[in-house]
């Protein structure tokens, strides 16, 4: 773990390294005979580079804000690459667990992503110089931001219950 913390490169290069190792390890993934886990696993693959290439997108405005997603990001790069080699080198990995793995850091990086746009918009409306107007635009992105938290919720626990 000592190695994941180095000097703090640009949240940006982390991002595209962690979508290029997801990426490439979607591409072993796909050359596996389609055993039980292999398909939960390419839809896991899929929907970190969908949260990814956002976050990616994101970025290119603003990237003081998700400081904290550096240790996910270096952490999913990391298990990507190590799983990649474990199926390279005919090992026998833990996929399922790695699933589990994936679908937490995903869920980290999409709730990172939620928690940042929604401390930005409120800043915004509070900064603006009608209060009047701004209050009720927040209420709305407060229901807005609690909608997608209980739907993520719905979707961590259905993926909890699968595994």
């Amino acid at each position: 773990m000592a190695d994941l913390i180095n000097n703090n490169p640009n949240l940006a290069d982390l991002v595209s390294s962690a979508l290029q190792s997801s990426r490439s390890l979607h591409l072993t993934v796909r050359g596996l005979p389609s055993q039980s886990p292999i398909p939960e696993l390419t839809e896991q693959l899929k929907a970190l580079d969908t949260a990814l290439q956002k976050l990616a997108q994101i970025l290119t405005t603003r990237s003081t804000e998700f400081t904290a997603l550096e240790l996910p990001l270096r952490y999913c790069d990391q298990r990507c690459k190590e799983l990649k080699e474990q199926i390279s080198q005919y090992r026998d990995p833990d996929i399922l667990g790695f699933i589990h793995t994936l679908k937490l850091h995903t869920s980290t990086i999409v709730i990172g992503m939620l928690d940042v746009a929604l401390y930005v918009n409120c800043v915004q409306m509070w900064t603006s110089s009608d209060t009047y107007i701004a209050l009720p635009a927040i209420s709305y992105s407060l229901q807005k931001a609690s909608r997608s938290i209980r739907s993520l919720s719905k979707i961590l626990s259905r993926a909890s219950d699968n595994t």
